[in-house]
């Protein structure tokens, strides 16, 4: 959905919106250990990915990386 300005502030939005229209997207919540759009993810694949002995390391990326790079199947 696009919202103008006006749409934010009519809704309650903490603070003053910098720009004219924002594109808005609804979220569904999942669960912990369910699959971002029920799909089957490669992490070896993302930025930041260290392999080896640094596999087991956090590390952080995007969900444009996630989405990019890590999707191998999506039911």
């Amino acid at each position: 959905m696009i919202w103008s300005k006006k749409d934010l502030v009519d809704t309650g939005y903490p603070g003053t919106p910098s720009g004219d229209y924002y594109m808005m997207f609804k979220l569904k919540q999942i669960q912990p250990g369910e699959p971002l759009y029920g799909g089957t993810y490669d992490i070896r694949g993302l930025n930041g990915y260290g392999g080896g002995r640094n596999s087991s390391k956090p590390f952080d990326t995007t969900f444009a990386d996630l989405l990019q790079h890590g999707v191998v199947r999506v039911e």
